[in-house]
């Protein structure tokens, strides 16, 4: 792993520009390409673990509830600690 950020480091700035555009490029194709009704992509920003993994869980509620049809209780605010 620290090899590829040495690489990276090393690599001049308009060059990493264009391979990380170039990478944007590829894995939304890919996702436009592999993306279906009955199995869409979600996309869940993973910069923070616990953002990501509230993401996770309500797109799997809300998806798991809406195929199911059911009706969850709206959601309660929690008061601060």
């Amino acid at each position: 792993m620290l090899e590829k950020v040495d690489l990276t480091l090393q690599m001049p700035k308009k060059e990493y520009k264009k391979r990380l555009d170039e990478a944007g490029a590829r894995l939304t194709d890919m996702l436009l390409k592999t993306s279906t009704l009955i199995a869409p992509w979600t996309v869940v920003e993973a910069i923070d673990k616990y953002y990501a993994r509230i993401k996770f869980l309500r797109t799997l509620v809300d998806t798991l509830s809406r195929e199911l049809n059911i009706k969850l209780p709206a959601e309660k605010a929690h008061p601060k600690k």
